[in-house]
């Protein structure tokens, strides 16, 4: 069981280490041509990470007062607040940095389209 928590662990920071990786490269040079969205984003994908890795270790699932039940197609599933509030802070961290990157690449299109002419 042991192994298999250090296991789930690292898979949990494996996210921590790529954001931490990509975010070596932005100096105090570069960051004035970073976007805010993206090193702000590379931190909070580092926070949550590292709050999942808190959760798991800390077992938060044993805490009833955490815990509500949610019935879907008629199977009822029992879910941790804390665990919710984290997903959902990844989610809305994927759709910024999705939208940032979407935004980014509109423009270098359309100064592209603008240079043929």
């Amino acid at each position: 069981m042991a192994r298999q928590q250090a296991v789930l662990s690292l898979l949990l920071a494996i996210p921590a280490f790529l954001a931490a990786a990509l975010g070596r490269g932005i100096s105090s040079e570069s960051l004035p041509r970073t976007s805010l969205a993206c090193f702000y984003g590379l931190w909070a994908i580092v926070f949550s990470s590292l709050g999942g890795i808190v959760l798991f270790l800390a077992d938060v699932n044993r805490h009833a007062v955490l815990n509500f039940k949610i019935e879907v197609f008629g199977h009822t599933h029992s879910l941790n607040w804390l665990w919710v509030a984290l997903s959902l802070l990844a989610i809305v961290t994927y759709m910024i940095l999705r939208k940032e990157k979407s935004d980014h690449r509109k423009y270098y299109l359309d100064i592209l389209g603008n240079a043929k002419l």
